[in-house]
């Protein structure tokens, strides 16, 4: 249940850390300039929170099966 537990925050957090870096580096492209707002900030929070609270449950409901 623990390895569960910590390989799910290091995968959660790399897939968030992939997110944020594909945002950065798509804000400085030609085509992608409207992201470069407070509104596509928030967006970009909003998802952050988003896919945070999901794959915590998730990682909840994989320690639970572990244990099953």
């Amino acid at each position: 249940m623990l390895s569960v537990l910590i390989v799910g925050m290091l995968l959660l957090f790399a897939g968030l850390g992939a997110l944020w870096f594909g945002f950065f580096y798509l804000r400085k492209r030609p085509g992608f300039e409207h992201w470069n707002s407070r509104e596509a900030n928030r967006l970009m929070l909003k998802t952050t929170l988003i896919a945070y609270f999901l794959g915590v449950v998730t990682i909840i409901f994989m320690m639970n099966q572990a244990v099953a």
